[in-house]
């Protein structure tokens, strides 16, 4: 979040330079010459839209699109729940709302 409040302030033009110079404050080179900014993949993601939405489209919201999701693919359940299905459960939530939920036996396995 400070990223976007420095991109936000105008304090640096680019997600590119705003998660740098985080990532430099942020590190304290007396333990490790390792740059420890911004660490997860999605949050980088989200500096990253942040700019798209201020830079590219001034500050408006892209407009919305329906997706269908056609397949949910599971390529391994061993070692999750029972480990064997048993207890699978699928729910996709939007804006706090369940929209979808099905349970193994509901559900095409």
């Amino acid at each position: 979040m400070i990223s976007i409040l420095l991109l936000a302030t105008g304090t640096f033009l680019t997600a590119k330079d705003s998660l740098n110079d985080f990532g430099e404050r942020k590190t304290d080179t007396s333990f490790s010459n390792k740059i420890q900014g911004v660490e997860m993949p999605a949050q980088s993601r989200y500096v990253g839209y942040f700019d798209i939405v201020k830079n590219v489209l001034n500050w408006e919201m892209p407009v919305k699109k329906t997706f269908k999701i056609r397949k949910i693919v599971i390529y391994s359940i061993q070692g999750v729940g029972e480990g064997n299905g048993a207890d699978l459960k699928i729910e996709i939530i939007m804006q706090h709302k369940t929209v979808f939920t099905c349970t193994r036996q509901t559900c095409t396995l």
